[in-house]
């Protein structure tokens, strides 16, 4: 008698699979997955020369969530895509967390010059602009006073800077900047006491001097000219010049600053030179005594 033939059968799971595109929010082979957000990577390999920084999961800097559609961060990364960089301790509430973006736009520098940043990490890299007073990467140090050594003799002259505005007395106004902090608006025909108190806005500026050399008007466009002697009584030097920014003054309207040892003279309408003088005391965390 013959044995009877075996016939084994297998049965195959197939696996069913989506054709086409997953619904807005949803990925994986059947769907079923959430998607997370994307942003601009933070670190990936360039395809081409200049061509980098593609758009990635949770910028690259945090791992997707698919159940959620969520990106979880790295430390140090914020964001629904994890796109940005955290500000430390939150500045300490000394401070405002800004994009590189903003603070270039929004403020200036040591010399009051003002520059704009558009690079890939404009609104990707986020640090603390710390209130007056404060300092540090978060915020949470004190500055403290700076000042003359009351202990060195020979250093003994306040920084002098010499302005001349060349405009109609009844058009505009302008604001001076110092160290890149602005001053209050100032009108083409403030007094000596109406400038003076103007600049003393500035909250880096503790006190100062101002004389003007013809008449009782900042501006003049009478063919004379009007230098004005603005002296640092306060603030030991060298220090930054003043920068002016005019508004809604005559096109042919000029303020001039000689504060530098390049620009540091301007000639009058009597052909007298007259001199700015930079400040040689020193100006020293605690004056150097603590």
């Amino acid at each position: 008698m013959r044995a009877p033939i075996l016939t084994k059968f297998v049965t195959l799971a197939i696996i069913p699979s989506c054709r086409g595109e997953c619904a807005h929010g949803f990925t994986g082979a059947d769907c079923t997955l959430r998607s997370c957000p994307t942003g601009v990577a933070f670190f990936d390999m360039a395809e081409i020369d200049d061509t980098a920084h593609l758009q990635t999961t949770c910028s690259g800097r945090g791992q997707c969530d698919y159940k959620t559609g969520e990106c979880v961060c790295a430390t140090g990364y914020v964001g629904i895509a994890c796109e940005r960089t955290k500000c430390k301790n939150d500045c300490s509430r000394r401070g405002t967390c800004v994009s590189m973006r903003h603070l270039a736009d929004s403020t200036r520098n040591h010399e009051s010059l003002q520059y704009s940043y558009q690079l890939w990490d404009a609104d990707k890299l986020y640090g603390c602009d710390c209130d007056l007073g404060y300092a540090g990467y978060d915020c949470s140090l004190r500055v403290c006073p700076f000042g003359d050594d009351p202990l060195t003799l020979s250093e003994n002259d306040d920084e002098i800077q010499l302005l001349r505005c060349t405009a109609s007395a009844s058009n505009g106004h302008f604001v001076l900047y110092f160290d890149g902090k602005a001053s209050s608006a100032i009108s083409a025909s403030a007094s000596a006491m109406t400038l003076k108190h103007a600049l003393q806005t500035i909250p880096l500026i503790v006190d100062i001097q101002v004389s003007y050399t013809t008449g009782s008007t900042l501006c003049r466009d009478d063919g004379m000219d009007n230098i004005v002697y603005i002296t640092f009584t306060h603030n030991p030097g060298p220090l930054p010049p003043l920068v002016a920014e005019t508004f809604g003054m005559d096109p042919e309207s000029v303020v001039e600053i000689a504060a530098s040892t390049s620009f540091g003279m301007l000639t009058d309408h009597n052909g007298e030179n007259h001199f700015s003088v930079k400040g040689n005391k020193e100006n020293e965390e605690c004056s150097n005594r603590g």
